[in-house]
């Protein structure tokens, strides 16, 4: 029987695979045994004060045991001395049994609880039930107990598992767990060796396989290994163990190999292969083979424990090894970090080889769960803790490979942190790094300091380490840490200086002058970072080579770091000693002009300043300053000293108590004006007393600082005026007044109607410079009469301006009119017809018409009015929106012509022939002078007379055109109409008339108004309408049909229509391509000669056609079918075509009759329902059984499947019977009987 591999997911476990194996043999039709034990081990360790804690491992089918089997609880543990015999004492353990104790309250795990969806197919997933049972309990063993040669302690249980291939009568074989404390054991209160894990899930047939299934012994004994047979156990009838067995002797067969006529199975050969048996090597317990056979196979080790090379322990271990087939060598691999520290979600990269199929499961400690069937998947984990991953991968097959690896998901707490620290950095450097890294969540475990310079690398694992280099360089320095709980971080400081810092003093005391720039460094790296203290008195433009400027001695501290490492250093500044330099103040001190001396310094060195920098320059070279101070002020002064020749720097101050004022010196205003003076005292400390010199046009007080003065004439005079202060410094000053004269301008403006020239008279007897402003932008000067021309018309405001001291304006406002009529005069009024006046007239302007009696609006700008007599009309115009003083007058002569009439002979040419035709044109009165001009449809001259001759045909009408001497037009057309009766012909049918089909014939062109006399030639195809423009006829061949009209001037016209009918079943042919098929097989029908968008109808009483509308359907005829297709084409027109499609009679047996052997009906989509199959089948019936013979289904259409259920619930999945009887198209018959088997 074949396997899906998709119905095996993960199974870590060797008892689930023996489940899924049994499951396997269930489907083969195979009984289902109660079998449930797939392995187990005894052990103890040593706890204490004589009592052993002992721990009984069994693995249990559950689901396939009998029903109410479950882990026996209590389970028995025979206590037996050397010779298996019960010993005949209590050992507690919750019994009070000679010889045994009991071991409760398994604690009870499923191996892959939950098993993941898929694992094995759907009908079996409810049934498996693999649990672990774990029994633990202490047990005292006195000295008084212990039985010569030591205990033997055994555990019995029925039955293994039936798909064992090696064990013969598996179901009723049982196991016997025995581990064995020797008297030295227990003596030296020993405890038994502690084996590896449970074998992987599977091995590959025909490869090599490697079980590690040593152990470990904590007190130090030597372990050997061996591969043993296992023992029996209970049987199929008593499967539990029930005390008492007081006074028993247990006798332990092993297991009777399966297949022992051949002896393909025994101890020495478990896997049926003698070229590479399964061995164990008896130090390490590493088992190797390769297996050949595929199967369950049961397995025993042996472990003897060794003191001082004496045996004192012995303990089995029972297990099965699945062997199955793998194709392919699919290899599981995958990179996982063993410690995730900054993230719950984690990357996988599948490295397996020779796989194509993936499932990822995670392991909390509760078992496994499936989390993906990607190749590289991301898994955010739920929380931190130990996690197991697990990458199941395949090639699509049966066989797996199986990798786990375990993660530790942990916080990162690590904050990485350290000050780099450098001391006395002048000849060598001292770096020290200070760790203030923190861990929030652990502690931290190691630090480990990489310090590169160059090529040279320094490591340290000190938590603060210290290293002296004699030399600097650019340094990186890296930390990395590790935590407790398995994280790590690192913090790297690069390109880190570690630098000898280059600073000097020019000594530890310098003398300078006063205030003289001196530099105070001998050497120094620009680069470095310099803090200087005190800052006065120093120039830090470069702040590693300050200027020092001061008048005072100072001493000065600076410190010099590059960042990292620091120095600090002083030097003591000392003035140089001077001589007594003075400044002395010659002057008054109500003098305006100052002398100041200085003495005792280096003649002509002095330079004098406003300001305390030193960089206004007042005077230089020059021991004496003379300087004009209104105000009190300080002066700098700089020279040499003339004792140590250093420049010095002093001031003075100049007090001044002389008057200030501020005052205007002179003023202007226009005669009968007043003018306000004041005077303002610029030093507010001073006390001012004023006095003005009397004058007539002083208006106030002359003790006053502000006063008034007015003057009606013009004149020019000097005002005088004295000031004294509380210092009794005086001053006197004066200012100069003048009067002007009043200035008085105005003017005229003559503008003209319409025009946009305007002149201007000046009218003022004042004389002086004018400015005119005409108020268009335009300005003129000193014109006394001007002329302006506006270049266009509106409102304007022209002003006219004085130029002097005392100017005057005067302004008008002017309406500048720009219009004009041009009326044409005189107008010609042919015939007394309409005559326009003032065409496109401004409909801005206002219009006044008269005589009134010829207009319907005398105000409208364009007039047309009737005139039968020569009139004059009159016109008056004006603009609304300028000076209604403007107004215009014009005249318009009319003249009217004598009028003339005119009159043709005929009036119409009306025809049913074509000869020459008169035209004649007369005029009334004659006695009026004019020129005739005939004219045909194309405009052109044909004729000037009053009388032409024309032949009708060539033109469509004729003009006569009459022009007096004035030029007035009077016209005539005559038209030209030819009766002549033009036939055409149209069918109901369109273009065409079918064959053998009743169709009118259409008469068309008749004009509906006019009366006609029809009469058709008789015709025996002619069935109605022999004197109508509608003709019946019933036509089967080509027939010409002949026509007489004669309209009602008596114009006749013969004419005829031949029809050739449109005969449909000449023109299309069926065909089926191939013409011949098998029965079910498919064929293309078509109309050859058809179109697509003409009617088809197929007649298809067999349902066998895709589209009985089409012109081309597929047909799958199960036997000879004849296909019959009607065909309209767009005139209306039908016709018929047959077509037989043969077929080939198929064999009534297998395969061509086919019933699958098994379906799935679980819902995928695929294989869901069972169908009988076959071509030239035409009758069936199908009868499905189950396996007590009940009838489940029954179908007699090929239509009619079985969906896997019965009277509406789904059955399981097993082998069901079916009978099924058939009848071919061709006759014959078949009747088929066997199994289906039902999968889910």
């Amino acid at each position: 029987m074949k396997v899906n591999m998709n119905m095996l997911k993960y199974i870590k476990n060797p008892t689930v695979l023996a489940l899924f194996m049994s499951a396997m043999f269930l489907l083969s039709g195979m009984e289902t045994y109660a079998s449930h034990i797939v392995g187990g081990e005894l052990t103890y360790r040593y706890v204490g004060n004589n009592n052993f804690e002992f721990t009984l491992t069994f693995y249990f089918d559950c689901e396939n045991a009998f029903e109410d089997t479950d882990f026996d609880d209590p389970a028995f543990i025979w206590v037996l001395d050397q010779d298996l015999n019960t010993i005949n004492a209590p050992f507690g353990g919750g019994s009070s049994i000679f010889g045994v104790f009991a071991m409760r309250n398994p604690v009870i795990d499923s191996i892959i609880e939950p098993i993941p969806t898929g694992c094995i197919p759907e009908e079996f997933q409810n049934s498996v039930c693999v649990q672990r049972g774990v029994y633990t309990t202490v047990v005292p063993l006195r000295p008084s107990q212990v039985p010569r040669g030591g205990f033997n302690f055994l555990y019995q249980r029925c039955c293994r598992n039936i798909t064992l291939t090696n064990v013969e009568d598996p179901i009723n074989t049982g196991m016997s767990l025995l581990v064995r404390m020797t008297e030295e054991a227990y003596n030296e209160r020993n405890s038994a060796p502690q084996l590896n894990d449970w074998p992987s899930l599977y091995y590959c047939n025909n490869e090599p396989i490697v079980i590690d299934q040593g152990g470990f012994d904590v007190d130090g004994d030597s372990i050997a290994y061996s591969l043993c047979t296992p023992y029996q156990g209970l049987t199929f009838e008593s499967p539990i163990s029930t005390p008492p067995k007081q006074n028993h002797t247990f006798v332990l067969d092993t297991i009777s190999w399966s297949n022992p006529q051949n002896n393909l199975f025994n101890v020495n050969d478990k896997l049926g292969n003698p070229n590479d048996p399964l061995v164990i090597d008896p130090e390490t317990g590493v088992i190797t083979g390769s297996p050949l056979i595929l199967g369950q196979f049961a397995v025993g080790v042996c472990v003897e424990e060794y003191r001082d090379d004496v045996l004192i322990g012995f303990k089995r271990r029972d297990f099965q090894l699945n062997v199955v087939n793998c194709i392919g060598d699919a290899i599981a691999d995958f990179e996982a970090p063993d410690i995730v520290c900054d993230s719950l979600e984690v990357k996988f990269i599948n490295k397996s080889i020779d796989s194509d199929t993936y499932q990822w499961f995670v392991d909390d400690g509760d078992g496994p769960e499936l989390f993906s069937e990607e190749e590289d998947p991301t898994y955010v984990f739920p929380d931190t803790g130990i996690y197991f991953i697990t990458l199941v991968a395949s090639q699509d097959t049966f066989c797996y490979d199986t990798l786990t690896k375990e993660i530790s998901i942990q916080i990162n707490g690590l904050v990485p942190d350290f000050e780099i620290a450098l001391e006395d950095c002048r000849k060598e450097v001292v770096l020290a790094p200070i760790d203030l890294s923190q861990d929030t969540v652990a502690e931290i475990e190691s630090w480990y300091w990489v310090v590169t310079i160059g090529d040279s690398v320094y490591t340290s694992n000190e938590q603060n380490p210290v290293w002296i280099f004699d030399h600097g360089g650019i340094a990186d320095i890296c930390l990395y840490l590790i935590s407790t709980n398995g994280c790590t971080d690192s913090l790297c400081k690069r390109d880190f200086e570690i630098t000898i810092l280059d600073f000097e003093f020019v000594g530890d005391t310098v003398e300078v002058c006063p205030f003289e720039p001196t530099e105070i460094v001998l050497s120094s790296d620009p680069s470095l970072t310099y803090t200087w203290s005190p800052k006065n008195g120093l120039d830090l433009t470069d702040r590693h080579n300050p200027i020092v400027s001061i008048d005072s001695s100072q001493w000065y501290y600076v410190t010099v770091t590059d960042g990292v490492c620091t120095l600090k250093d002083s030097i003591f500044v000392k003035i140089k000693d001077l001589s007594d330099v003075s400044l002395i103040d010659l002057a008054d001190r109500c003098d305006l002009l100052r002398i100041v001396v200085a003495e005792n310094v280096v003649p002509g060195s002095s330079n004098w300043y406003h300001d305390g920098n030193y960089s206004d320059l007042i005077l230089s070279g020059e021991d004496t300053l003379r300087i004009e101070v209104p105000f009190s002020k300080r002066v700098y002064w700089e020279g040499l000293d003339t004792v140590s020749n250093c420049l010095l720097r002093d001031s003075i101050d100049l007090v001044s108590l002389m008057v200030n004022l501020d005052f205007t010196d002179s003023y202007k205003a226009c005669q009968g004006d007043s003018i306000f003076i004041s005077l303002t005292n610029l030093d507010p400390s001073d006390t001012l007393t004023f006095q003005w010199e009397v004058n007539p046009i002083i208006k106030t007080e002359l003790f006053l600082p502000d006063i008034i003065v007015h003057s009606d004439s013009v004149l020019s005079t000097w005002l005088y005026f004295n000031v004294k202060n509380q210092h009794f410094c005086t001053m006197r000053d004066s200012i100069f007044v003048e009067f002007f004269e009043q200035e008085e301008v105005s003017f005229e403006a003559d503008n003209k109607c319409g025009e946009l020239e305007v002149r201007f008279t000046y009218t003022s007897d004042w004389v002086g410079e004018v400015i005119w402003d005409f108020g268009d932008g335009t300005t003129l000067e000193n014109e006394l009469t001007p002329v302006h021309t506006y270049e266009n018309e509106g409102v304007y405001t022209v002003t006219l301006m004085s130029t002097g001291f005392c100017p005057d304006t005067f302004e008008i406002e002017l309406v500048i009119n720009e219009f004009d009529i041009f009326l044409e005069t005189p107008i010609l009024g042919c015939f007394g017809g309409p005559v326009t006046l003032n065409p496109g007239g401004d409909t801005t302007l206002v219009y006044e018409w008269s005589p009134q009696e010829f207009f319907e609006d005398p105000t409208a700008a364009t007039q047309t009015i009737l005139v039968e007599e020569s009139t004059e009309i009159t016109v008056i115009i004006f603009d609304p929106n300028a000076d209604t003083s403007c107004v215009l007058f014009d005249t318009i002569d009319i003249f009217v012509p004598p009028i003339f009439e005119i009159t043709s002979i005929p009036d119409t040419l009306s025809l049913c022939e074509l000869k020459e035709h008169e035209l004649t044109v007369i005029i009334a009165p004659d006695s009026i002078p004019v020129t005739i001009e005939w004219f045909d449809d194309s405009g052109n001259l044909i004729g000037t007379d009053s009388t032409i001759t024309v032949i009708p045909g060539e033109s469509e009408f004729y003009e006569v055109v009459v022009t007096d001497t004035f030029d007035c037009v009077r016209s005539k057309r005559i038209p030209v109409i030819f009766d002549l009766i033009e036939l055409e012909f149209d069918f109901s049918s369109g273009a065409f008339i079918c064959i053998a089909d009743t169709s009118e014939i259409y008469i068309r062109g008749l004009d509906p108004d006019r009366d006609y006399i029809i009469e058709w030639q008789d015709n025996e195809a002619i069935v109605e309408g022999h004197r109508s423009d509608t003709l019946v006829v019933f036509v089967e061949n080509t027939t010409t049909f002949v026509v007489a009209v004669t309209n009602d001037e008596g114009c006749t016209v013969v004419d005829s229509v031949t029809v050739t009918p449109r005969d449909l079943n000449l023109l299309i042919e069926c065909v089926a391509v191939p013409p011949e098929v098998k029965p079910g097989e498919t064929t293309m029908l078509d109309v050859l000669g058809g179109e697509d968008d003409w009617t088809y109808i197929w007649s298809d009483t067999s349902g066998t056609l895709s589209d009985p509308f089409i012109r081309d359907p597929i047909a799958t005829p199960i036997r000879p079918t004849s296909y019959t297709v009607t065909v309209i084409d767009e005139y209306g027109c039908e016709a018929e075509c047959t077509i037989v499609v043969g077929t080939t009679d198929l064999p009534c047996e297998e395969p061509y009759v086919f019933i699958p052997n098994a379906f799935t009906p679980n819902g995928d989509g695929e294989n869901d329902v069972l169908y009988v199959r076959g071509l030239d089948i035409d009758v069936m019936r199908l009868v499905i059984y189950n396996r007590w013979g009940e009838e489940v289904f029954q179908s007699v259409s090929l239509n009619d499947g079985w969906d896997g259920t019965y009277k509406g619930k789904e059955l399981p999945a097993d082998v069901y019977a079916y009978h099924l009887y058939v009848l071919c198209i061709g006759g014959d018959d078949l009747i088929l009987r066997g199994n289906i088997t039902l999968l889910r």
